[in-house]
């Protein structure tokens, strides 16, 4: 047995290991968005619907019939959860917890500001105050989005045949990046198959299109977020769909289990829901507007559900950890007297 050979290949390997770059993960969150269900650069219109979390919108926002804030708890009290940069116009809802601020001026008609059953008991207040910075928000955004668009694909896209689903199958412990076009999204199903914790980007190319009528499932066996429940968030707080060159977006008709990411579309939200973070040019609900109001509430706006997006800021370290070079290390230390002894 040759030892002093196995030690300097033990050796060696360590400098291999040291010498190993770190392979850094992109850090990917929503930036000044991170804390606001729905944040929206320019104008938005909605009616009968409701954000559970913070909303935002830097032009003129028109609500009517419509709740914010329902899924925040007492430490939102008093803090700015309805932030409106242009002019507000909202009649007949509620923000549970929270003020509703407005840059310009404001129609507020028959909404309460309180969290519980009693009306007095205000948990917020209106008032006139511009205490986010539109301009740099969009350019933040427009550049993250950007940026998360240019990233390298490491996952693969199955495209169906003869009637079957969309799978996106990749096997990164930490970040799965697919690319993917407006028509990709448009078969009955689409399967996320990712590791277990792991994150999933989808980065979707196209200047306009529309995300609706399917259904999206987690994993091998297909599992899907049930419609009607709540759930913990664990599998749709790590999936982003960023739509990074999207100038007009429609979604409706489904559940959507992940944040979007839009900030140059003109977003048409309406008969659906986002179990995320939503972020967008604009916002409107039907195209068809009131009529559809008229005939069916649900088909006039679309539902976001305070699911806030995971923040991933770790990078995967290919240095392995100094623990492991310490057992290493001492591991051919101790071969040294050994060959040593089988020598003499």
């Amino acid at each position: 047995m040759h030892l002093p050979r196995i030690l300097a290949a033990t050796l060696l390997g360590i400098a291999a290991l040291v010498t190993r770059p770190v392979v850094a993960a992109p850090l990917m969150d929503l930036g000044i968005a991170s804390n606001y269900n729905v944040f929206i650069l320019g104008d938005m219109s909605h009616q009968y619907a409701d954000v559970e979390g913070r909303l935002a919108v830097g032009g003129n926002l028109t609500l009517e019939h419509y709740a914010v804030g329902m899924l925040l708890d007492a430490g939102a009290d008093h803090t700015d959860t309805l932030v409106v940069g242009g002019t507000l116009s909202f009649s007949n809802g509620r923000v549970y917890h929270g003020n509703v601020v407005h840059g310009d001026g404001a129609d507020v008609q028959q909404v309460g500001l309180y969290a519980g059953e009693n009306p007095a008991e205000a948990a917020g207040i209106l008032r006139q105050g511009n205490p986010i910075d539109f301009n740099a928000a969009a350019i933040e955004l427009e550049q993250r989005s950007r940026t998360l668009g240019s990233q390298t694909s490491n996952g693969a896209l199955i495209r169906p045949e003869h009637g079957g689903f969309t799978q996106l199958l990749g096997g990164h412990s930490l970040l799965n990046v697919f690319d993917v076009s407006m028509a990709d999204l448009t078969a009955g199903r689409l399967d996320l198959i990712v590791p277990d914790g792991a994150w999933t980007l989808i980065n979707v190319s196209g200047k306009s299109g529309s995300l609706n009528s399917m259904g999206i499932h987690f994993g091998d066996n297909g599992a899907r977020i049930d419609d009607r429940m709540r759930h913990d968030g664990s599998l749709s707080g790590r999936v982003l769909f960023n739509f990074f060159e999207a100038e007009s977006l429609d979604v409706h008709a489904l559940a959507l289990p992940g944040s979007l990411l839009a900030p140059f579309a003109d977003l048409s939200f309406y008969n659906a829901r986002i179990d995320g973070q939503v972020i967008a040019k604009s916002l409107y609900g039907a195209p068809q507007g009131g009529e559809t109001c008229l005939s069916d509430y649900t088909k006039c706006s679309g539902q976001s559900n305070w699911y806030p997006f995971i923040a991933m800021s770790a990078q995967r370290n290919e240095v392995p950890s100094p623990g492991s070079l310490i057992l290493v290390l001492t591991g051919a230390l101790l071969l040294i007297p050994l060959a040593s002894r089988r020598r003499g």
